[in-house]
């Protein structure tokens, strides 16, 4: 798995940002107040009324200890003051196997009343990388973990009740035979596993396979869009109907190196992308809805060279540019309504 994320997609769309700075006139935006953490710049994810941080790293045990917290510490704040749990990571797998020499931490789900999930994966003093699913309970304590030796490590992931969370498997072109998703329960215990992968199907992610995979779990519907293929997927759990559509990319004047740099599903089923290409050698981004009836078309201009972060509940949150003083972003929000106030005619897709 490639998860250098937020190191190379994200300080790139930060870097763009700065370069284009456009005026923050928003259609009915918001501040949005972080928690402030050492050693982490914002957090990592946005969910439940949550913000979650944790530090990521593209492999295992990598940054060095003496360059970060050398717990993998997971800190869940309820908005910017109120920090409901810190989750030791390295300590815990420590416990249970002393060989433990450092951890990367792939993502991070949280849901009250529930648990924590985390996908990790630990090396040790030998031999290979140990993929693992942890639950944490909400004083911080390990209360369950799987190791997945005889099953594809976990890309991304989301706790959806009290007793379950979704998965998207980890998988390339060879991997036909895995599943694309797979649901535990509160155990750890598979209970469903949907959609064959495909051979043309991949979570392998950079700017040159065409950005970001993305994943997430809105209703009843699990889904993910994988870059390389550019394949938006989904299951509905309730009535088992799997829909798999090429997306391909919007076109954009005669820009080229299209990727995208995030993505989310809209309660109406549109799929919300920021994308960034580059033009006259000249990097930009913009955000772009995507349907199965309409194609691309692009959403409010005014958010040209703003970095999509989450969608929660009705509203859209984004990364500002940096201030001309060099401050670090901030971020704002605005509704899903107000966004798509002003979207374009449907655009041809590339």
């Amino acid at each position: 798995m490639d998860r250098a994320r937020f190191c190379l997609l994200a300080a790139a769309a930060v870097l763009f940002c700065f370069v284009e700075g456009l005026s923050s006139a928003y259609p009915q935006e918001n501040p949005v107040a972080i928690a402030a953490v050492h050693g982490s710049d914002a957090p990592s994810k946005f969910e439940n009324g949550l913000q979650i941080f944790w530090r990521s790293t593209s492999v295992p045990g990598d940054p060095q200890p003496g360059e970060t917290d050398p717990e993998a510490k997971i800190r869940i704040f309820e908005g910017p003051q109120r920090e409901l749990v810190v989750c030791r990571l390295a300590s815990s797998i420590r416990s249970f196997d002393p060989a433990f020499s450092g951890v990367s931490i792939y993502d991070v789900s949280a849901r009250r009343p529930g648990f924590i999930a985390v996908a990790a994966v630990y090396l040790r003093m030998t031999g290979s990388p140990v993929a693992l699913l942890l639950y944490f309970d909400w004083s911080g304590s390990l209360s369950r973990r799987v190791v997945l030796s005889n099953r594809p490590g976990i890309q991304s992931l989301e706790v959806v009740s009290a007793d379950q969370v979704w998965a998207l498997n980890d998988f390339g072109p060879m991997d036909q035979s895995r599943f694309v998703f797979t649901a535990f329960d509160r155990n750890g215990t598979v209970i469903k596993e949907v959609v064959r992968s495909h051979r043309d199907w991949s979570t392998d992610e950079s700017m040159s396979k065409g950005g970001q995979t993305s994943f997430g779990v809105i209703g009843d519907r699990v889904w993910t869009w994988l870059p390389k293929s550019r394949t938006f997927i989904s299951f509905n759990s309730l009535d088992g109907r799997t829909e798999t559509k090429s997306t391909q990319f919007p076109r954009v004047g005669q820009s080229s190196a299209l990727y995208a740099r995030q993505a989310a599903l809209l309660p109406n089923g549109q799929l919300l992308m920021d994308v960034g290409w580059m033009r006259f050698g000249k990097w930009s981004s913009g955000w772009f809805a995507w349907s199965s009836q309409s194609g691309w078309r692009e959403v409010n201009s005014s958010f040209r060279n703003r970095y999509l972060y989450a969608v929660e509940g009705n509203r859209v949150i984004f990364t500002a540019p940096k201030e001309p003083t060099g401050a670090s972003s901030t971020f704002r929000s605005v509704s899903i309504n107000d966004l798509m106030a002003n979207i374009s005619p449907p655009n041809f897709p590339r």
